[in-house]
């Protein structure tokens, strides 16, 4: 079972959209200037992609609205662009960015004095952070006035308490990154956060700023990265069949996640041998193997809970006493699984034939890792 927050519909952001723009007459919150003070020409050009978006995100077209408000967000970072880019990051499933540009439309309304579109901007923040993870940077060093903190590949500001910076971040694998250590040097980590509303703290101490390998020169970022997949393996239980031993497998390949949605390509299978059984007047054990392969979609009732379902393709072949016998037909899955951690669960996964008939169905509790 993979782990892994639905996005938004999208006539909801475009919603949120005409809602963000109608609460600005300008692209920044700032007073009007002077009339007889002529405007830059790339404060004009700024100002007509944020109207232009303004107006594709009224006409429900809300991925070309967000690309105007990145070209003006591009030339001037303002409390209208980076609000409204927070939301097109939203309806996209980035959630971590997006939490990230509604403080930086707290921080552009609070520079100006616009206290209510502050508040707006943390009401918005406010949000979607129990959908995100909590990182703790704490540094015990008698002088962190010239490190940086960077976690999850942007830089964090220092909070009020020395020594201490705070990010919101997307749930799974988090680096964490130390600059400015004396040499040049960078000191990193690697932290994991399962679920939303996790916290996740990284300490260092002052030997831990001393004799860190030289910070690596920069790299492009990964076109993509490689989904997630996971094995499995435990016992099964066929309910039709008196059966003597049971091994439960299986494996899923990620295509698709968000922090509490996923959609997976899931294969379980059943292999089993009968207990003896009388047949024509002699003892007889049959040998066989029951499988499902099909898409399954998990949704997560709780952080560490996950319920799955899938439609597919089941095959059962099994041989003795003189028989073979075997069918492929249409197949169902329904599983749950519990998390222990970001990489191991146990689950019950149930799977057979939609169409059963005489053709057994499994039970299987299974133990599962995840690899990425």
């Amino acid at each position: 079972m993979c782990s892994p927050i639905d996005a938004l519909p999208m006539r909801q952001v475009t919603a949120t959209l005409v809602v963000v723009a109608g609460l600005l007459t300008t692209r920044a919150v700032r007073a009007e200037p002077d009339a007889r003070e002529p405007a830059d020409e790339a404060t004009v050009a700024a100002d007509r992609l944020f109207e232009d978006g303004r107006k594709l995100a009224k006409d429900n077209h809300p991925v070309e609205a967000c690309k105007r408000f990145a070209q003006s967000d591009a030339i001037k970072h303002t409390f209208g662009t980076a609000l409204n880019l927070g939301d097109c990051a939203r309806r996209d499933g980035h959630l971590g960015r997006a939490w990230r540009l509604y403080h930086d439309a707290v921080r552009a309304a609070d520079r100006d004095g616009a206290g209510s579109l502050a508040q707006f901007a943390r009401d918005r923040a406010a949000a979607i952070a129990p959908e995100l993870c909590t990182v703790v940077v704490m540094i015990s060093a008698p002088d962190v006035t010239g490190l940086t903190v960077r976690i999850a590949d942007y830089d964090v500001a220092a909070s009020s308490q020395l020594g201490r910076w705070v990010a919101l971040v997307e749930p799974g694998p988090i680096d964490v990154a130390v600059d400015g250590v004396a040499g040049g040097a960078r000191v990193t980590r690697k932290v994991a956060c399962a679920a939303g509303g996790e916290v996740a703290t990284v300490e260092l101490h002052s030997g831990d700023l001393t004799g860190a390998a030289p910070r690596p020169p920069a790299t492009p970022a990964a076109a993509s990265q490689s989904r997630a997949a996971g094995v499995s393996v435990g016992v099964g239980y066929m309910p039709e069949q008196d059966v003597g031993a049971s091994v439960a497998f299986g494996g899923t390949v990620e295509l698709w996640a968000r922090p509490r949605v996923a959609i997976d390509c899931h294969v379980a299978g059943a292999g089993f041998r009968t207990k003896p059984f009388m047949q024509q007047g002699r003892a007889v054990q049959q040998t066989g193997t029951l499988a499902f392969l099909g898409p399954s979609f998990r949704y997560a009732v709780a952080p560490q809970l996950w319920l799955g379902a899938g439609i597919g393709v089941a095959a059962g072949f099994w041989v003795g006493g003189g028989t073979t016998d075997g069918a492929v037909r249409p197949g169902g899955e329904l599983g749950a699984s519990y998390w222990f951690a970001r990489s191991f669960n146990v689950s019950i996964d149930g799977f057979g034939f939609l169409d059963r008939g005489a053709h057994p169905g499994s039970i299987s509790v299974m133990m599962g890792a995840k690899l990425h």
